[in-house]
């Protein structure tokens, strides 16, 4: 068989199932539900072109980020921010593009199936589609061919991906063009597509909903990290992120695609034009300046190019409501360790994969995290059982002073 690279490093990118010239390649889920191309050696001309254009063969670009920001668009409980997973910078970006720019935004989306698929958006009212985060691999499919088909049109290009998605795009392309701007995702890993496909059809089965339209994972409403599950405009499942069984995996790094525990992304130097997510630890270290305050999620936004920096500030002057204040990049990277290096392999990833393979996703996940999970749903009402009498001390004391 074929092997464009080594398969414990292969991203998934789909960088190779673009540049075959006669379609030879298709991605197939492995064993572990981890889609990996699969080249048909009928079709076949041994040209060699995935080979050379695959990341993992050939190394992208680092570069040192010139500027870091916490920022921010509006309230929180505005409708271009509510669903956003932190500040809502991603969604701003793109609406710059599309109303200033005549342009297009590539991200990630679900499909009626619940699969994220990246897709083309060229008109503000399908933004909402892209919003939050999905935690969860997405299928690239030949997107990178209408992004190029885009760039030769002369269209401004908008690509909000992982990075390795990134990297993908950059060999794909083999050269820089001046109308793409790239936006690449603080990667915490991704878990394949399959995983949560199976935890959904566990959780239909076990609670009898039906007709989902949306699922979410953070937010700035009262949803965020949690996994719920949405009919229209009607929750229908909500669970705490450690005590539900596919977020908790995801976090702690129990399910993870393979090539993610040693992630060539996952380090202070980035690949893109920017870098956004979010900005853990803000403010910890450094007071904030007067007059400035958080307001719901903020995401970080770090600059790692003189293009991206033109293009920064231009999209801070075209958004009413954009707070930006310039904060060290050090402060960044120490509290966010995806800046740092990959997520190691969790002392059950093993365990789960050998169960995963002999019983399934919902059963193997389930007897791998119990403990945990069990301790999560009695930890948090306790959390907050003991509030209750803190406060009412708080007032009574109040009222005798």
């Amino acid at each position: 068989m074929h092997q464009i690279c080594n398969p414990d490093n292969c991203t998934g990118c789909s960088a190779c199932l673009n540049v075959c010239p006669v379609s030879a390649i298709r991605m197939e889920e492995d064993r572990l539900g981890s889609p990996h191309p699969v080249v048909d050696s009928a079709k076949c001309i041994d040209c060699k072109a995935c080979e050379k254009i695959c990341p993992v063969n050939t190394a992208p670009v680092f570069r040192k980020p010139l500027a870091c920001y916490a920022a921010y668009v509006g309230k929180r409980t505005d409708p271009d921010r509510r669903l956003c997973a932190s500040g809502g910078v991603a969604t701003a970006f793109s609406r710059y593009v599309i109303r200033e720019k005549r342009g297009v935004v590539y991200g990630t989306r679900w499909d009626e199936s619940f699969n994220p698929v990246v897709c083309r958006v060229e008109c503000e009212e399908e933004l909402e589609c892209l919003k939050g985060s999905k935690y969860v691999q997405g299928e690239v499919g030949l997107s990178f061919r209408t992004v190029r088909d885009d760039l030769k049109n002369g269209r401004t290009v908008l690509f909000v991906g992982t990075p390795c998605q990134v990297a993908g795009l950059q060999n794909f392309l083999k050269k820089p063009f001046e109308s793409l701007i790239t936006v690449d995702l603080i990667c915490h890993g991704v878990s394949p597509a399959s995983y949560l496909r199976d935890e959904l059809e566990y959780l239909k089965a076990k609670r009898s909903f039906a007709g989902i339209t949306d699922i979410r994972y953070r937010g700035n409403d009262r949803q965020n990290f949690r996994l719920s599950v949405w009919r229209d405009n009607k929750l229908i499942y909500s669970r705490e992120a450690y005590s539900q069984p596919y977020f908790s995996g995801f976090l702690k790094a129990v399910s993870l695609r393979e090539n993610c525990y040693r992630c060539a992304y996952a380090q202070p130097a980035r690949i893109s034009d920017l870098t956004v997510g979010d900005f853990i630890g803000l403010g910890k270290d450094r007071p904030f300046p007067e007059g400035w305050a958080v307001r719901g999620n903020t995401s970080v936004v770090i600059v790692n190019t003189e293009k991206a920096k033109a293009f920064y500030g231009q999209v801070q002057s075209f958004m009413p409501g954009f707070v930006s204040v310039e904060r060290e990049y050090a402060e960044a990277v120490k509290y966010g360790p995806s800046l740092r290096a990959p997520f190691p392999h969790h002392p059950l990833t093993e365990r789960f994969r050998c169960l995963y393979v002999q019983e399934g996703w919902a059963k193997a996940i389930r007897a791998v995290l119990w403990k945990s999970i069990l301790w999560n749903r009695v930890r948090i009402p306790l959390s907050y059982s003991w509030r209750i009498p803190k406060k009412l001390y708080r007032i009574v004391k109040g009222g005798l002073r």
